[in-house]
């Protein structure tokens, strides 16, 4: 993730918020001025120099900022795995059938 390409997040930016938000998957802020940018890209967009190039790293800039550094990814929220075992098709048991 780190250093290909800076990339939008949903959250809005506030440089305070981490500092009260959830220990587990916070949202950023409901509202604000600028939006986040993860992972630092081919072009350096802040004078932080390497620790920009991490994950952790957030950038703030205008949701407008047109920059060929900038993009975005595709991510979908994963569904938790069944862990029950599948019913036998042909007898609907749950245990194993042993074969023939």
């Amino acid at each position: 993730m780190a250093g290909n390409a800076w990339e939008w997040v949903t959250d809005w930016y506030d440089k305070d918020y981490y500092a009260a938000s959830p220990k587990q998957n916070p949202t950023g802020p409901a509202n604000g001025l600028t939006r986040v940018l993860r992972g630092g890209g081919f072009s350096q967009l802040d004078p932080a120099g390497p620790p920009e190039y991490t994950a952790t790293f957030r950038l703030d800039r205008p949701p407008d900022t047109v920059d060929p550094s900038i993009g975005f990814r595709c991510a979908k929220d994963a569904q938790p795995l069944d862990t029950t075992p599948a019913a036998s098709p042909s007898t609907g048991d749950t245990a194993t059938e042993a074969a023939p």
